[in-house]
C-alpha cells in the first residue's frame, strides 16, 4: 500500500500520514538476527531423548522439533565430543533425559571460533 506523500517519497501509507504531518522521518525499528536481514535467530537449545516408536535415542531441536541425529544407545550419545560434533561450530545447550522422561543433566556447548 504504497502513497505518495507531499514530499514526493513512497511511504506505505501510515508511515506517510505520520511523516507529512509531522514534518519528521519516523525512526527505524532495530533489526534482529545476523548481518541486518531482519532475521531472526532460533535459539540454539536441543533435548536427547529416548523415542519408544523407534526404540532408538533422538537428539531434537526444541524449537523445530527436528531431529538432528539418531543413537542406539544413551551411552553413545553421551560419550565425550559427540554431542559437541552433533552441534557443529554454533554450539547450544543440550538437555539429556532419562529413558522415562525425567530431567537427568544439561550440558552446554559453547560456540566455537
Amino acid at each position: 500500500m504504497g502513497v505518495k506523500c507531499g514530499k514526493g517519497l513512497a511511504f506505505i501509507a501510515h508511515l506517510c500520514y505520520y511523516s507529512c504531518i509531522t514534518n519528521e522521518k519516523p525512526t527505524p525499528r532495530p533489526v534482529e538476527g545476523r548481518a541486518g536481514r531482519g532475521v531472526k535467530q532460533l535459539k540454539r537449545k536441543y533435548t536427547l531423548r529416548f523415542d519408544q516408536i523407534k526404540n532408538q535415542w533422538a537428539l531434537k531441536h526444541d524449537a523445530t522439533d527436528k531431529t538432528i541425529k539418531i543413537f542406539k544407545s544413551k551411552e553413545d550419545s553421551t560419550r565425550a565430543g559427540v554431542l559437541r560434533k552433533a552441534l557443529g561450530k554454533l554450539g547450544g545447550t543440550v538437555i539429556i533425559r532419562t529413558k522415562t522422561g525425567t530431567l537427568d543433566e544439561e550440558r552446554n556447548f559453547p560456540e566455537q571460533s
